[in-house]
């Protein structure tokens, strides 16, 4: 990452209400200046929910989108959005690019290798994922386990399927 200093921009079509930043940073307006935003990792990429000024319409937006836009510029037909280090949630801007999907496949099987406890947005660890799924063979239900490890149903999903530990063959 660059050593640039934190730049806040209005996100478009919701000018005085919402900032992005440079850092992938999501703020709301407030009479009193910025109050950062709780992103949603649920989608595996992180999102807000952004309210019009009248409250009527309510719209998900994706941050690498936001950051990608704001500060790299539109994205050309036919491009995607990459995070050249692999962990889709880097949203700074030095991580972003735009790029062909071959490309974005190209990161995929370099970065592939980074399963497990070598994942800098692990959320669990190893005995964590290995409990998970002793559990759930067992019959403990995806909802019941993601509460008792505080995390999301997709991280336990993904667990369980080999998307982010590769414990042994499912």
């Amino acid at each position: 990452m660059s050593n640039l200093s934190e730049i806040w921009k209005p996100v478009p079509n919701y000018e005085g209400i919402y900032e992005i930043s440079n850092y992938g940073n999501f703020a709301v307006l407030k009479q009193d200046g910025r109050v950062l935003r709780k992103l949603n990792s649920a989608t595996h990429y992180l999102s807000v929910s952004c309210k019009s000024l009248d409250g009527e319409i309510q719209k998900s937006l994706y941050i690498h989108k936001l950051v990608a836009h704001v500060f790299i510029g539109k994205r050309p037909d036919g491009m995607i959005i990459r995070h050249l280090d692999g962990n889709r949630f880097n949203n700074h801007v030095d991580n972003l690019s735009y790029g062909t999907p071959k490309q974005n496949y190209e990161d995929v099987v370099k970065h592939k290798s980074q399963k497990g406890s070598n994942n800098g947005r692990a959320i669990l660890n190893e005995s964590g994922a290995k409990a998970v799924r002793y559990l759930n063979a067992y019959g403990v239900p995806q909802k019941t386990l993601a509460e008792a490890f505080e995390v999301s149903i997709g991280a336990i999903n993904a667990t369980l399927k080999n998307r982010n530990w590769k414990l042994w063959p499912s």
